[in-house]
């Protein structure tokens, strides 16, 4: 390719994280998990599980400065998304695995990068965040993480179509990153473009076929869209057929299926695969198995246990 690099590039390359092959290991495993965790019904398992290896990890390599980050980055995760541990004392652990302040202001851009990301996981630090991104962008100009941590600040500050374009880079350096993939479709349902969610959907399949959750995605965005169950049902039907457990991840898509076709035995089994599954939610607020009782109970007419188990 001819690619000309800089001393500091070519030096960056030639310097393997860590010598120690069984932390990298260790590393790699940790890495899967928390990539795949981000948007998956067993994310809180998965990340405690990712957090166990990096821990070992630099145990092994105390000088490990990526597992460093990818810790600080899985405990950031459990403390930030639908309050999997939202306590003082995660928080802690994120912080005393991220890169100081100090640290920050002499180190390499992967320093930056850390940093903007426990300003944005750990303190909705937008403003700190971006200018930690800026800092780090002048060393790693092609990064996807810059542009993919750009773009949910931007998604949060409102900026709905810019931030939509840094995630549509970010996934052109980083093709195969599924979890982009369904921030991508996140993005362009809440503009209203569902085309685009379902093609950046199908993409993400291709590469986790078997995803439960994302084949129930997909379909609910035809819900959106037309407000045609029928895909939903249809593919919903066909994952009940695997066996009655194979649709706990994405049952209260089903519970809502079910509302929207006016099916109350449909939606009273999907409760029951419910459980107590803590990705049930609208947006950032979760909501309990009674508060589906209690839809259920309106849409039957109780109206009475209805407001009860409201």
């Amino acid at each position: 390719m001819q690619a000309k690099l800089s001393p500091n590039e070519k030096k960056a390359i030639e310097q393997p994280p860590t010598t120690d092959l069984a932390a990298f290991d260790l590393y790699s495993r940790a890495k899967s998990l928390v990539l795949t965790a981000a948007l998956s019904a067993t994310a809180d398992p998965d990340l405690r599980k990712a957090i166990e290896l990096l821990d070992e990890a630099v145990k092994r390599d105390p000088s490990f400065f990526d597992a460093y980050c990818q810790l600080a980055y899985a405990h950031e995760t459990l403390y930030a998304v639908r309050g999997f541990d939202h306590t003082p004392a995660r928080l802690a652990l994120a912080e005393s695995c991220s890169p100081s302040r100090d640290t920050a202001a002499t180190g390499c851009g992967r320093t930056h990068l850390a940093r903007a990301q426990y300003l944005y996981y750990g303190l909705r630090d937008y403003a700190g965040a971006l200018a930690q991104l800026e800092i780090a962008r002048r060393a790693l100009p092609n990064d996807p993480r810059l542009f993919e941590l750009t773009g949910y600040i931007l998604r949060r500050r409102g900026q709905q179509e810019e931030g939509l374009r840094n995630l549509e880079r970010a996934v052109e350096l980083d093709p195969r990153n599924f979890d982009i993939l369904q921030q991508i479709a996140l993005s362009c349902q809440q503009l209203g473009r569902y085309a685009e969610s379902i093609a950046a959907l199908d993409r993400a399949l291709v590469i986790v076929p078997d995803n439960v959750e994302t084949r129930v995605s997909r379909e609910e965005y035809y819900v959106f869209w037309k407000a045609d169950t029928r895909p939903l049902r249809q593919t919903i039907d066909s994952i009940l057929a695997q066996g009655p457990s194979a649709i706990a991840s994405a049952a209260s898509s089903w519970f809502d299926c079910a509302l929207a076709e006016r099916d109350p035995a449909a939606a009273e089994r999907a409760l029951v695969a419910l459980g107590d599954n803590p990705w049930w939610g609208e947006s950032a607020i979760n909501l309990s198995r009674s508060f589906g009782e209690g839809l259920l109970a309106r849409m039957t007419k109780h109206e009475a246990k209805a407001r009860h188990r409201v």
